[in-house]
């Protein structure tokens, strides 16, 4: 985040900033629109992995019971979709055309995508859908900024 930031007050890309911010909070109330209706552990629970604090809470919404939490103690993660992925396809998207500053931060959004099955609690499907999520909320807001997605990637 830091470094598109970086990227976009040096290169004075006003309308790339907006395209982030845009798709990181569409992205951002999808896949908490999704989790919040079908929520689900993830890989940690199973593999009885230290640091998984947030599972009361998740295990609370899908009992049948009512729910009440405590809005300090709570410990959130959207496990379907993924939103490391998204997140890391957004920043992809975003870096697109930067040169070797672009290519850097691809090449560090790969290492984070992959590593969320192994250090993240996700399964493979939750990255697929995390992907398909943002490639989505890409090409949604190309059409409704009127240009398809190649002539974006072009326009780099």
């Amino acid at each position: 985040l830091i470094a598109i930031l970086v990227m976009s007050a040096f290169s004075d890309d006003r309308n790339r900033m907006a395209e982030f911010r845009w798709l990181a909070m569409i992205t951002a109330i999808i896949a908490c629109v999704i989790s919040g209706l079908m929520p689900v552990v993830g890989a940690r629970p199973f593999h009885h992995v230290a640091g998984a604090d947030w599972i009361a809470d998740l295990l609370a919404l899908r009992n049948a019971g009512p729910l009440q939490f405590e809005v300090f103690k709570m410990h959130g993660i959207v496990s379907l979709p993924s939103y490391h992925t998204a997140l890391g396809v957004i920043f992809m998207w975003c870096s697109r055309g930067t040169g070797i500053f672009g290519w850097a931060l691809i090449g560090l959004n790969i290492v984070m995508i992959v590593s969320t099955l192994t250090t993240g609690g996700h399964y493979l499907i939750d990255v697929i859908a995390g992907v398909a999520l943002a490639l989505g909320t890409i090409a949604a807001i190309n059409y409704r900024s009127g240009r398809s997605v190649q002539t974006a990637a072009a326009q780099a």
